[in-house]
């Protein structure tokens, strides 16, 4: 073997160094983990003094509706017909939001699974399918 030169061998300093470096990332290491198990430590007892204070106790929630809303009178901030007029336009958009989304991914399913049978022919070619359509959906006679 070739006697390594002296010139490839750290310096003492710079031996000094990476201990120091070494030592610092130790504790940094350890000081996350604390931290990490303390947070979670600090949660679980909120959760238990909440449970603590109110438990045996009765417990009484006033919430107002901001919105008064009546359907007969000349007083009223709202009239009623806006609330249900609200409520309909709110509940055809929740509605149409859940289509749109549905309908965005069986289009990314579809999209995708070319690229997965492919994958699943080249990792193993005995593979049977699992017959679903390219969509996602079960086949109508399996339904």
């Amino acid at each position: 073997m070739a006697a390594r030169s002296r010139r490839n061998r750290p310096s003492k300093e710079e031996i000094r160094a990476q201990i120091v470096a070494h030592k610092w990332e130790g504790m940094v290491r350890i000081w996350l983990m604390v931290v990490d198990r303390l947070a979670w430590v600090l949660i679980a007892l909120f959760a238990w003094l909440i449970v603590h204070d109110l438990a045996g106790h009765i417990t009484v929630a006033n919430i107002k509706l901001l919105a008064r809303a009546s359907f007969a009178g000349d007083d009223a901030t709202c009239p009623g017909w806006y609330l249900i007029l609200a409520s309909v336009m709110l509940g055809l958009g929740g509605i149409w939001f859940g289509r749109r989304e549905r309908k965005l991914r069986k289009d990314t399913v579809e999209k995708l699974h070319q690229y997965q049978k492919l994958w699943e022919e080249r990792i193993d070619p005995k593979r049977t399918s699992s017959l679903l359509t390219p969509r996602g959906d079960t086949r109508p006679e399996d339904r």
